[in-house]
């Protein structure tokens, strides 16, 4: 490389002259001689090193000389570096001077080789860093300039499309039929069998199926023909977590809100029933009466109802809260409160520890059908956070503990029939299905597979999609066959598996209006054993009142007769004082006052005969 200015060197030959003189000397051409472009380099190296030993020369110590120049001689080492650093003249390639570490500071001119020879391609300064570029470079077959080492390509590990795609078919699928199932259900809103089912909960049931599904869509990407741009891989990383979390919140609890509900009515009927029990055996008017005959008579009144099995008839019949109407408000605060908890864990993860793109890099191979030089970097892109291990272990504790508890509510209501939950039975089945599926493939998820892209995604995929189509398959297949089978006019009530009758046919509304006007005339005939018994209450009082009357009457006469003893003198054995209290007729079908039933087992005339009092 020669000096681009016509200036003259130490040498005092211009770098054209140095040239002319060298090529003088070849009898060939110099492109075919080696290191000949490297020339006036090697001119001023041969320079610069005479100068640096005139130079170690006069500042070595008087007592050494150059001559006796060794390898351990670190004075004269240390000297002559001092001196090759310090270095500065215009040689024959330009300005030469040397840095800290003993390189040369020049000008770097670029050659490459074109048809044989070396054609200049720019200069590039060191000491500025200004590049000067021509432009004619030219690269073998146009694919730019060979590498100087082994080329490593990052492949991004991506869900495969013989999963992806699938996956997406049958997600859209679900997402139709979870609309065309709502159309269809609101058509047919006025059918009991939709009515009595809450059809608002069941709504929230399709939502969070369709939510799940569609949060389908983003897990599998990046997919091997969709590549998300990574500005947008965070906000893709919280989609999944948020849309897949409140899905699963929707439709599961729905389904729990039913069975919770369904257990707390079924505790309440039981309380009820255990209270009422107790009243009837404690509070019942034949105790009293009892207590209170025995007491005047000195002997225990045995009872017996007659109409016992009509009274037990009635009981049965009475309208308990199983059967009662159910406000859709109270499956709204409880799929409201499990959301609001989703929110909160979801707003205070993304605000203080959000998640980001993180690459997992594995082992280097050699790609087989490449013939390069380059090797192939499998490359994970995942969605990570700092604490990552404990916000998933909250979220998967909270989901965890409410299938487990879901499940021993089903298992609990499992044998309760609500009218007005026709579909409880199904929800239970539903239940044990997403806890079964749930339970079992997030650890396998978590654990065992996190770093395979393709295992990881069916695992979750064929989770999601057998626990929608299970979930809504139960809850709304046996509501449609029975509204495609059975006409409006015919719609009776169904054995579902969970309630009894829902909607009363012809000969069951006859029946019906049979039981209440019975009912009616037992009520009646109750309300008049009810009178009879407060008769029979005042006149029981009225008789210990004057019973009462004639012991003080009997005590002062008693007394009377010993004072007129002590007055006269006289004495006599004592007295009993006979009180007989007539029998009270107690019988309510009016039989003579007196009369004693010794058989207390003969059987009841009539089923609304009256009750018989024993003494």
């Amino acid at each position: 490389m020669l000096s681009r200015d016509n200036l003259p060197a130490i040498s005092d030959m211009t770098g054209m002259q140095f040239q002319e003189r060298l090529t003088r000397h070849f009898q060939k051409e110099t492109a075919n001689v080696g290191g000949f472009p490297e020339a006036p380099l090697a001119y001023d190296a041969v320079w610069a090193l005479a100068l640096a030993f005139n130079c170690t020369r006069n500042n070595l110590p008087s007592h050494i000389r150059l001559e006796n120049f060794s390898y351990d001689n670190k004075i004269i080492a240390d000297t002559l570096f001092q001196c090759v650093k310090n270095t500065s003249f215009r040689g024959v390639s330009g300005k030469v001077m040397f840095s800290d570490s003993g390189d040369r500071i020049a000008r770097t001119q670029i050659e490459q080789m074109q048809g044989g020879k070396y054609k200049i391609m720019g200069y590039y300064d060191t000491t500025s860093g200004d590049l000067e570029w021509y432009n004619k470079e030219q690269w073998l077959n146009g694919r730019g300039p060979p590498p100087d080492s082994t080329v490593i390509k990052k492949h991004a590990m991506t869900v495969s499309n013989e999963f992806y795609y699938p996956t997406i078919f049958f997600s859209v699928l679900g997402i139709l039929a979870c609309v065309l199932i709502y159309i269809f259900t609101q058509k047919h809103r006025e059918r009991l069998v939709i009515f009595q089912s809450q059809p608002e909960c069941n709504n929230i049931l399709l939502i969070g199926c369709s939510l799940c599904l569609f949060s389908l869509f983003l897990i599998g990407l990046p997919s091997d023909d969709i590549s998300v741009p990574e500005s947008l891989f965070p906000f893709l990383c919280h989609a999944r977590v948020t849309i897949l979390l409140f899905g699963f919140t929707f439709a599961y609890g729905s389904m729990f809100a039913k069975v919770w509900i369904v257990h707390r009515m079924g505790a309440t009927e039981n309380q009820q029933l255990a209270s009422r029990q107790k009243d009837e055996e404690e509070n019942t008017p034949w105790e009293g009466i009892r207590t209170l005959i025995s007491t005047m008579v000195g002997r225990q009144a045995l009872m017996r109802k007659s109409s016992g099995q009509a009274y037990g008839a009635l009981l049965e019949k009475r309208n308990t809260v199983l059967n009662q109407p159910i406000s859709p408000t109270k499956f709204y605060v409880i799929v409201a409160a499990l959301t609001a908890v989703d929110i909160f864990v979801c707003f205070v993860w993304i605000l203080i520890d959000p998640l980001h793109l993180t690459e997992q890099k594995f082992p280097l191979f050699t790609p087989a059908d490449s013939e390069e030089d380059e090797m192939i970097m499998p490359v994970l892109q995942q969605c990570q956070s700092n604490q990552q291990e404990v916000w998933i272990g909250i979220i998967m504790g909270f989901k965890c503990l409410l299938l487990v508890f879901g499940t021993f509510l089903s298992y609990e209501t499992r044998n309760l029939k609500l009218r007005f939950i026709n579909d409880s039975r199904f929800v239970g089945l539903a239940i044990y299905n997403v806890a079964v599926m749930t339970l079992v493939t997030a650890p396998v998820v978590t654990l065992l597979i996190h770093g395979k892209v393709d295992a990881n995604f069916a695992f979750i995929s064929l989770t999601v999609l057998i626990c929608t189509y299970i979930s809504v398959g139960l809850i709304y297949g046996p509501k449609i066959r029975h509204i495609i089978k059975v006409p409006p006019s015919a719609d009776e009530v169904q054995q579902n598996g969970n309630t009894g009758p829902a909607v009363m046919s012809k000969v069951d509304q006859k029946r019906y209006d049979m039981l209440r006007k019975e009912n009616e005339t037992l009520q009646k005939q109750i309300e008049e054993k009810e009178r009879k018994i407060h008769e029979c209450r005042e006149r029981l009082e009225q008789l210990t009142m004057n019973s009462e009357t004639e012991d003080m009457n009997a005590q002062l006469l008693s007394g009377s007769n010993k004072q007129l003893a002590e007055d006269n003198m006289t004495y006599s054995t004592a007295t009993t004082l006979t009180t007989t209290i007539p029998l009270i007729d107690l019988q309510l079908n009016g039989t003579h006052p007196g009369q004693i039933y010794a058989n207390d087992n003969d059987d009841d005339r009539s089923s609304t005969s009256s009750d018989e009092i024993l003494l």
